[in-house]
C-alpha cells in the first residue's frame, strides 16, 4: 500500500506561508494543500479546519461528504 501511495503521490518541496486557520498547527497542512493544489482536504477537525470550507483551491470536507462526492463522480 506504502508504493502505491509513494507511486501517485506529489511530493511538496515548498509551501507558501499559510495563516488561515486560528489553530497554527493546521497552517501547515493548509500549505501543504495548498502547493499541492489539492482537491479536498478530508478532516474531522470541525473547530477549525471544517470551519473554514475552504483554503486556496481546496474545499475542506468530512469524510462523509468526501465519499458523497466521490459517488457522484
Amino acid at each position: 500500500m506504502v508504493n502505491l501511495i509513494r507511486a501517485n503521490a506529489t511530493l511538496i518541496e515548498k509551501t507558501p506561508a499559510v495563516s488561515a486557520s486560528p489553530d497554527p498547527d493546521d497552517n501547515l497542512i493548509l500549505a501543504i494543500a495548498e502547493a499541492g493544489t489539492a482537491h479536498y482536504l478530508v478532516s474531522g477537525d470541525f473547530g477549525d479546519l471544517i470551519a473554514l470550507g475552504r483554503h486556496a483551491g481546496t474545499r475542506i470536507v468530512t469524510a462523509r461528504t468526501f465519499a458523497e462526492q466521490i459517488l457522484k463522480e
